[in-house]
């Protein structure tokens, strides 16, 4: 059977969520480099505990 499942189309009008979600965090890399260098386990994919972003923040204004 065919699959059925249309692919969802985003234009400018429509950004993916990832780019209206993430406007205001940092860079993902960045931090996990931060964290690593403070001793601060963090899973290397998936999503950065808001806490972990808050002391980052907080050190790096």
């Amino acid at each position: 059977m065919a699959d059925l499942r249309k692919a969802r189309r985003r234009g400018p009008d429509h950004p993916s969520a990832s780019v209206v979600a993430g406007g205001d965090r940092p860079n993902p890399i960045e931090v996990r480099a931060w964290a690593a260098a403070q001793g601060i386990e963090v899973a290397p994919r998936g999503r950065i505990p808001g806490e972990v972003i808050e002391k980052y923040r907080a050190a790096n204004g």
